[in-house]
């Protein structure tokens, strides 16, 4: 299972409780620490990168790190992204709940799904959750 806006971790707990494989990418290095330091020592493979999800330097550690644990592509992928201009998750200029508009949040959330789907196995799933504005009707 591969989720690359972490936060706190919510799908990496959920994945050690059902012993599933997780590999996460978040954006804000304290969280990755808090969340990696709170995951069980296992033989299952749980990974927090601290990284920007939209480069592709964080993919090539990912790529990396799966070859070195004899895995090649991940099967699973959850992405929810930040909420766009609803919630501000940081103060950081590439968290793409900053972002100054809706085309620069769907230009960055492109590179994500780009990125991720370099990571994925052709027969792999990509899961995306999206949250609107109450009254807004449509997405884009």
């Amino acid at each position: 299972m591969f989720d690359p806006f972490l936060g706190s971790g919510t799908t990496a707990y959920e994945c050690e409780t059902l012993k599933r494989n997780f590999i996460g990418v978040e954006i804000q290095n304290e969280l990755v620490e808090k969340v990696q330091n709170n995951l069980d020592k296992t033989d299952k493979i749980a990974k927090v990168f601290c990284g920007d999800s939209t480069k592709k330097e964080t993919f090539e550690e990912i790529n990396m790190f799966l070859k070195d644990k004899k895995q090649n592509k991940v099967q699973l992928a959850i992405l929810h992204p930040p909420y766009a201009d609803i919630v501000k998750f940081s103060n950081l200029e590439n968290d793409l709940s900053n972002k100054k508009s809706l085309k620069e949040f769907l230009e960055s959330f492109s590179l994500v799904l780009h990125n991720t789907k370099w990571i994925m196995k052709e027969d792999g799933y990509l899961v995306s959750v999206f949250f609107l504005k109450k009254n807004q009707k449509k997405f884009v």
